[in-house]
């Protein structure tokens, strides 16, 4: 194994992805998705532990070995983030074991790292200790600083953690996605496009967006271009609602909330029960 720590294989222009790199692209990307949603912190920090799995020496060494059929390591690299996040995070570690595959069951993932074996978490614990020395970031986070305000004061609703569970899930993997895109295409970091986006999203300038998506085009940033294109396709709609107080968000959270209901029942209770939950609940 090598002394630098990689993320990803070479690149068409033969450049490595460098572990530290990865996680600080995803992590600053991630902050400027979870800003929207005063969660900046969080999605920074998972963002900066998602991937550090990788950097234990069999993942690289599957890495090296994989570059040269074109085929996946084959390796897991969750399970020590999610070990590392679950005691800063909380619940919020979901995001980490799930940013390839979905986000898992809560209790299957408790049930899962409870039963691991203390060789295996000693070795979690090694590996992290290992990538925080390219990257002291992840040790200096502080895990009351983490979850935003409108949690703990929402600390009555149980929707408020689930809600932030899968806003902060997307932040996280679409952050991850385009920073390893940008890396494949050899481009440069779009952290000031993302930003900018943000910042109409949450102060609600969107006569700012023709001059966004003008510069969106001429960075020809996969995933960004793509982006703003489609946004040309129904942008009165979109320019209104990064420029007005209404927001179809209420009634999208509701439905969110019945679908979560729907599936805790899912096979173990019928409509009429369904239907009592769904309106008691649509009380509080």
């Amino acid at each position: 194994m090598s002394d630098e720590l990689w993320a990803h294989s070479a690149n068409d222009h033969g450049a490595r992805h460098a572990l530290a790199d990865h996680l600080r692209g995803t992590a600053e990307r991630a902050r400027a998705f979870g800003d929207a949603f005063d969660a900046g912190d969080l999605a920074w920090f998972l963002g900066l532990v998602h991937d550090v799995g990788k950097g234990h020496c069999s993942w690289q060494d599957g890495l090296l070995a994989a570059e040269k059929t074109a085929k996946r390591v084959g390796i897991d690299h969750k399970y020590a983030g999610t070990w590392l996040a679950r005691h800063a995070a909380g619940q919020l570690a979901m995001c980490v074991q799930g940013h390839h595959g979905g986000l898992p069951a809560l209790a299957q993932l408790v049930k899962d790292l409870n039963g691991t074996p203390s060789v295996i978490t000693k070795g979690w614990d090694a590996t992290a200790v290992k990538v925080a020395e390219v990257v002291p970031e992840i040790s200096a986070a502080s895990a009351s600083s983490l979850p935003p305000p409108w949690v703990a004061a929402g600390a009555a609703d149980p929707t408020a953690l689930d809600l932030l569970t899968r806003m902060t899930f997307s932040a996280l993997v679409d952050a991850d996605f385009l920073d390893t895109e940008a890396h494949f295409s050899g481009t440069s970091r779009p952290s000031s496009l993302v930003r900018g986006f943000a910042v109409m999203i949450t102060e609600l300038t969107g006569q700012d967006l023709p001059q966004w998506m003008a510069a969106a085009r001429e960075a020809a940033i996969p995933g960004i271009s793509s982006f703003a294109k489609g946004l040309e396709q129904d942008l009165d709609a979109v320019t209104s609602g990064l420029t007005t107080k209404w927001s179809s968000g209420p009634v999208e959270g509701r439905v969110n909330h019945v679908k979560m209901v729907k599936r805790q029942m899912f096979g173990r209770a019928g409509l009429p029960l369904l239907r009592k939950r769904v309106l008691l609940t649509a009380r509080s």
